[in-house]
C-alpha cells in the first residue's frame, strides 16, 4: 500500500488523440452539425425508422434533448438521422464510423443494413466498419437510435447517480477512410534515466489489419509546440495479434510537468513495398509520477495537490453536449485557481484531458459505476471492464492522467474480489498509473474499507456536511486515516 491520501472536496464548479495524415490514405469526414431528429413518443405508429424520416426536426449535433425546453426529463428513446455523400475514391478502404459518445444504448444502420450496437455505456468512444455498407459517390443515409432510460444493465446505474442524464448525440462524430494496412492505436511507454535526461521508449503499435505478420513503420517524433524534429528511424516490425513493439532511445527528453508541460507527437507511418499507406499521430509527454512514504513526487519532486474539479453537464444550454470552448473555460479557471489535480467522475471528453496535458493540471479519470449497485453482477463486471478498456485503450497516452478509478463511494460491497479483479484488469494494461477505489467513509471503516484494496488511499471529504459536525473534525479524520495507511 501507497501511503499518500488524496482529500477529494465537493467544488460545484461544474488516448489517444487522433490526427487525419490526411497527406496520405487517411481522411475524415465530420458528420458534426445538422442532423434530423425526432423523439420516439411523439411518432409511436411509425414503425420504419431505419428507413427513413422526413418528419421531425433539424438539431445541431452534438446534441442532447435534455435540455431542450419541455423535453428536460424525457428518458427513453430518439432517433437521429444523417444524409451524405461519400467519395467515390474511398470504394476499396476500410471505413469506419466514429464516435466520441453517445448516451446511452445505441443501434446504428447505414441504407437500412444495421452496422452495429453500443450500450451500457454513454461516455467513451466506439465505432464500426461500414465499408460494405456505403454507396460510394452517391448519398448514404445513417440512422441512429439512442435509448436514455434509467437502466439496471449499465453504468452509471439506474437512477443512482447525481449528474445529467442527457440523452443523445453528445460529442463529436466522423467518418474515417483508411487504406490498409492502418494503424489502429500506439501506447506510448518509456523508462526516464535522470542521470543523463535520456528516455527508453517502447511503442506498442495497434494494427487494424491483424492479419499481415511483417511491415516497416516510419517513426518521428516532433516537439508539439515547435515542431522540431527530434527522432526519425525506420523499424522492421514483425507483428503478432495485431501488435508490435518498437524499442529506442530519446536524449536530451524535455519532462512534462504542471509548470512546463513539455508534449511530444509520435507519427507513424505504415510502410508496405515501399508505399505508406498510413499516417497515424498521437500526442504524449514524459513524465514519472510515484509515492515514496507519504509523499507523491512528480519527476522525483514532492508536489503539494491543491485542487478542484469540474462535472460537464453544469452548463445550462449545452448540458452533455458541451463545445469545445466551455472546455478550454473550465481549464482555465482551474489552472487560474494554482490547482495542480481534478478528477473526473465519468470518462470526459478526450477534448478535456488534451487541455490538461496543454496546462499541465494531474488528473484521476474513473468509470462511473457510483454507489449503486453495492455488488456488481457478472454481466455488470463485465460491462465495468468493457468501460475501463475503453477509457484506457483511448487515454493511455495522456500525461495528465496519473491514476484509473474503479468506482466511487461503493461501499455498501460485499465482496471485495470484485474490486480485485477490477484493480487487476486496469493494471493488465501497464500504462504506470495508479489505480483507485475511491471512498467516503474510511475514517469508519479503517480495517475494511474498500478504498484501502488500491495503490492509494482516496477520500471524498464530506466532513462538516454529511459527515460530523463541522469542518473542525477533518486533522482528526485525516490522522486516522494516515496512521491505518501507515
Amino acid at each position: 500500500m501507497k501511503n499518500i491520501i488524496i482529500k477529494y472536496s465537493i467544488v460545484f464548479f461544474s488516448f489517444l488523440f487522433l490526427i487525419s495524415g490526411s497527406l496520405f490514405a487517411r481522411e475524415e469526414m465530420s458528420l458534426c452539425g445538422v442532423w434530423k431528429f425526432a423523439l420516439e413518443r411523439d411518432y409511436k405508429s411509425y414503425d420504419s425508422w431505419t428507413e427513413g424520416f422526413e418528419f421531425g426536426r433539424d438539431v445541431t449535433v452534438p446534441h442532447t434533448w435534455n435540455v431542450e425546453d419541455k423535453t428536460e426529463r424525457i428518458f427513453g428513446k430518439a432517433w437521429y438521422e444523417k444524409r451524405t455523400i461519400v467519395p467515390e475514391n474511398w470504394k476499396g478502404k476500410h471505413v469506419r464510423l466514429c464516435f466520441d459518445a453517445v448516451y446511452r444504448d445505441v443501434v446504428v444502420w447505414v441504407n437500412g443494413k444495421q452496422a452495429g450496437t453500443h450500450s451500457g455505456s454513454g461516455f467513451t468512444e466506439f465505432s464500426f466498419d461500414i465499408s460494405r455498407l456505403l454507396k460510394y459517390g452517391k448519398e448514404n443515409r445513417i440512422t441512429v437510435s439512442v435509448d436514455n432510460s434509467f437502466s439496471e444493465h449499465a453504468l452509471p446505474y439506474k437512477a443512482k447517480f447525481d449528474w445529467p442524464n442527457d440523452g443523445g448525440i453528445i460529442r463529436p462524430v466522423k467518418l474515417l477512410a483508411l487504406e490498409k494496412p492502418a494503424v489502429r492505436s500506439a501506447f506510448v511507454r518509456y523508462d526516464i534515466d535522470f542521470s543523463n535526461s535520456s528516455a527508453d521508449m517502447d511503442i506498442e503499435v495497434r494494427s487494424w489489419n491483424p492479419e499481415i505478420k511483417e511491415l516497416s513503420y516510419d517513426v518521428i517524433i516532433k516537439e508539439w509546440k515547435s515542431q522540431n524534429t527530434i527522432f526519425e528511424k525506420t523499424f522492421e516490425a514483425s507483428i503478432k495479434n495485431g501488435i508490435s513493439r518498437l524499442n529506442f532511445r530519446l536524449d536530451s527528453v524535455k519532462l512534462w510537468h504542471f509548470d512546463t508541460p513539455h508534449l511530444y507527437t509520435l507519427e507513424i507511418k505504415s510502410v508496405q513495398k515501399g508505399r505508406v499507406s498510413d499516417s497515424y499521430t498521437t500526442r504524449f509527454g514524459i513524465r514519472k509520477v510515484e509515492i515514496k512514504g507519504d509523499t507523491l513526487l512528480l519527476n522525483n519532486e514532492p508536489v503539494r495537490l491543491p485542487g478542484i474539479e469540474y462535472m460537464p453537464g453544469s452548463y445550462p444550454e449545452f448540458g452533455m453536449a458541451e463545445p469545445l470552448w466551455v472546455m478550454e473555460k473550465a481549464v482555465e479557471q482551474i489552472k487560474d485557481l494554482n490547482c495542480v489535480l481534478t478528477r473526473c467522475h465519468w470518462q470526459y471528453d478526450k477534448r478535456y484531458f488534451d487541455l490538461l496535458d496543454e496546462k499541465g493540471i494531474l488528473v484521476q479519470e474513473e468509470i462511473p459505476w457510483w454507489q449503486a449497485p453495492g455488488n456488481l453482477t457478472p454481466e455488470l463486471e463485465d460491462l465495468a471492464k468493457k468501460q475501463i478498456d475503453e477509457m484506457i485503450e483511448r487515454d493511455f497516452n495522456h500525461p495528465s492522467i496519473i491514476s484509473w478509478g474503479v468506482s466511487n463511494e461503493v461501499f455498501y460491497n460485499t465482496d471485495k474480489d470484485i474490486y480485485r479483479r477490477l484493480i487487476r484488469h486496469a493494471k493488465d494494461y501497464n500504462s504506470g498509473r495508479f489505480v483507485t477505489v475511491v471512498s467516503n467513509e474510511i475514517f469508519d471503516r479503517l480495517e475494511n474499507d474498500e478504498s484501502l484494496l488500491g495503490d492509494i488511499p482516496t477520500w471524498n471529504d464530506y466532513t462538516g456536511t454529511w459527515h460530523g459536525k463541522s469542518r473542525e473534525e477533518t486533522p482528526d479524520k485525516l490522522a486516522l486515516i494516515n496512521n491505518r495507511a501507515l
